[in-house]
């Protein structure tokens, strides 16, 4: 199977890397800006952000989920431990909120890392 995401922005929606767990299930990270439907709603932004998704192993769109922050943010490993939990890892500048509170950079002009774990 195949899938295409896109948007109406230039930009659009970056995927940056991908996991399989023992079942076939794939979770996916990037950055997307504009308005993107991956399967489960649209998730939109004006600026770069990242996201994670999950699909089945036939592709059929499972959850996603955009991120706040505030600009150029993205993801770019991701990881689906034994119990099915995503973990993912990526860059921001200034501010990201994974979802548990602001993370914010000491150096906003620089760019700075974030881990976080996804349990939808």
């Amino acid at each position: 199977w195949s899938k295409r995401f896109g948007t109406t922005t230039t930009f659009g929606i970056g995927g940056k890397a991908l996991a399989f767990d023992d079942a076939g299930n794939i979770a996916l990270t990037g950055s997307i800006s504009g308005n993107v439907d991956l399967g489960n709603g649209v998730l939109s932004r004006a600026s770069v952000l990242p996201y994670l998704a999950k699909f089945s192993s036939q592709g059929t769109a499972v959850w996603s989920k955009r991120f706040t922050g505030a600009y150029s943010d993205d993801g770019n490993g991701v990881a689906i431990d034994s119990n099915g939990y995503v973990s993912f890892a990526g860059d921001f500048y200034e501010s990201v909120n994974l979802g548990t509170g602001l993370l914010e950079s000491p150096w906003p002009t620089d760019v700075d890392g974030f881990v976080g774990r996804y349990t939808p």
